[in-house]
Parts: C-alpha cells; structure tokens; sequence
C-alpha cells in the first residue's frame, strides 16, 4: 500500500536497516517537490495566523 504523499511524489521511500535489530525498516524523507509544497504550506499558515492574530487582537469598537 503507497502512501497518498509518496503517490504525489512528497515523499520518497527508502528501505534501510533498523540498527537495534538488523531488521528491515522504511524510512521516509521529503521530495524537492515536498520541500515545496511543505515551504508553501507554511508560508500559507503564517500568512492565515497573522490575519487571525490581527483580528482577535481588534478591540469591539474597531470590528463595527
């Protein structure tokens, strides 16, 4: 079963070995695509807080 990310081509699997145990393991890691869409999405974020910090910081009489 694939991962919805790794389908988008976000992520990227790479099969390793867990040191502990020598068992198998899978490790994943971001894209150059998911690094940019991870940078997107942050910046959306940062921009979507400020907007909600600026209104809650309103008093009553400055919202009419």
């Amino acid at each position: 079963m694939r991962l919805g990310l790794e389908q988008e081509g976000l992520i990227a699997l790479r099969m390793g070995r867990f040191s502990g145990n020598n068992r198998r393991a899978r490790f994943y890691g971001l894209t150059r695509g998911g690094r940019m869409q991870l940078q997107t999405g942050t910046q959306d974020w940062q921009q979507t807080a400020a907007i909600i910090e600026r209104f809650f910081g309103l008093k009553p009489e400055e919202l009419s």
